[in-house]
């Protein structure tokens, strides 16, 4: 792939761009300088012909990659048919039911389907308080729930919520494990999870002693891609079961394969008692799902839950229908096993040679690179990261343009699941480069030997 030549943006995706930005306000966020025209599997392609590789998955929506024929048949099929029949139902969405449901354990086999992230959190939240009618939730620092208010509330990062206050009641953040940058100045595993101390302490001090619910992701998506330990959400889970407070996971990211399997709860070898899932249960149409405990589901009252879209969107079960079906069908999920376990070795290669790259981590197809002004100071360099995304994207690799995590200095690679080792190979040079560049012009240069051992 030819690096992309100046101008960049290109003239007609320049036009496009005032012509939105003209009418979107800036609260929208500032957009990509990249405009899709088309995209097919690991391609996007702009509107200017230009070509990039994908290592956004449209945001974690798109993993079995973009426009598969499979997903897009069915859709075009539904879309003839009939595109909402809100207050009843239809054979697409108690097909779509079935399907998901013989993917989860038997305990969670009843399904409310919305159509967001936010809206499956904060169904969950309810539900919980109606069961146990107890009010508090337990939820942890650096996490990412959604911008609606109850969820912007469960989220614990202040560039969510600010200007947006005052939050909600009842929240009481716990400390979520961010070992590359440990709190208590702890090193894993010697440090024996002493950040589960933590838990009982805060109840200790800031609950009210009615503790409804606990709400975790298996690893920090926006907050960095920061994968707790294993062990440590296996504990969680145990405290949670014997102080009988409800354990919520939030699966919007990280459910249908991104994790390595099915969903990251397999992963991590545990059983939740509402999982809330989304992004890519439905290859782009908007969907989201809470699946809950069949004993749970009895404790709220009939008819509290229903949208226009949500759980009435015979287009999205279409997709849904065809999603699960290639995720099951195609290998898609050994597919993402053996490239996350590829493209890690890779990631760690390129951090032994630059100093910028202060940490590689992640949890199946949803990996991060932090970045630091040097390795033994570890000083976040979020301007750094910004620079390595904006000339990784002129040179035809799409990741998102600006840097997450808590301090703003972490780019995420989330490709699709269908992604080939050419591909990926390509994707990562085209990053290296980058990251080569930005060493050479802002940090100290490359280690010895960086040139001999470079791909």
């Amino acid at each position: 792939m030819k690096p992309i030549q100046d101008p960049f943006p290109g003239r007609l995706s320049t036009k496009i761009l005032e012509r939105y930005r003209e009418f979107s306000p800036d609260s929208m966020g500032d957009t990509s300088p990249l405009v899709w025209e088309r995209a097919e599997g690991c391609r996007v392609w702009d509107a200017d012909g230009r070509e990039y590789i994908d290592f956004t998955s449209g945001v974690l929506v798109l993993n079995v990659g973009h426009s598969h024929p499979r997903v897009t048949a069915a859709i075009v099929q539904q879309a003839g048919k009939f595109l909402n029949c809100y207050g009843a139902t239809s054979e697409v969405i108690a097909e779509f039911l079935e399907k998901l449901a013989e993917l989860l354990p038997p305990r969670l086999r009843k399904i409310i389907l919305l159509s967001t992230g936010s809206e499956a959190i904060e169904a969950a939240v309810r539900i919980a308080r109606a069961a146990t009618g107890r009010h508090e939730v337990l939820a942890f620092s650096g996490a990412f729930h959604g911008r609606t208010h109850m969820a912007m509330t469960l989220g614990g990062m202040q560039s969510i919520k600010q200007g947006f206050g005052p939050v909600a009641p009842g929240v009481i953040h716990l400390y979520y494990p961010y070992c590359y940058r440990c709190l208590f100045d702890k090193r894993y595993p010697g440090c024996q999870l002493y950040c589960l101390q933590q838990i009982e302490h805060a109840i200790r001090t800031e609950s009210s002693g009615s503790i409804a619910a606990l709400l975790i992701e298996p690893y920090l998506g926006a907050g960095g891609a920061v994968a707790a330990p294993k062990e440590y959400i296996q504990k969680v889970h145990a405290f949670c079961r014997e102080h009988e407070i409800l354990f919520i996971l939030d699966e919007v990211q990280s459910s249908f394969g991104r994790s390595g399997s099915m969903f990251a709860f397999e992963e991590l070898g545990i059983e939740p008692d509402m999982v809330c899932l989304g992004k890519g249960i439905s290859s782009g149409i908007p969907m989201s799902a809470v699946a809950i405990r069949t004993d749970l589901a009895k404790c709220v009252r009939k008819g509290a839950f229903g949208s226009t879209y949500g759980g009435f969107n015979p287009l999205a079960c279409a997709a849904g229908i065809a999603t699960l079906a290639v995720l099951r069908e195609e290998g898609v999920l050994e597919n993402a096993r053996r490239m996350s376990v590829w493209i890690m070795k890779r990631l760690r290669d390129i951090q032994k040679r630059y100093p910028i790259v202060g940490d590689v981590r992640g949890m199946g197809l949803s990996l991060g690179v932090e970045f630091v002004t040097s390795r033994e100071s570890r000083e976040p360099a979020g301007p750094l990261a910004l620079e390595v995304s904006t000339r990784a994207l002129r040179n035809g690799l799409a990741l998102l343009l600006h840097p997450g995590g808590i301090h703003n200095n972490v780019l995420r690679l989330m490709p699709p699941l269908t992604i080939d080792k050419q591909t990926a190979e390509e994707g990562l040079r085209i990053f290296e480069d980058a990251i080569e560049y930005v060493q050479k012009h802002h940090g100290r240069g490359p280690r010895k030997g960086a040139a001999a051992g470079r791909r």
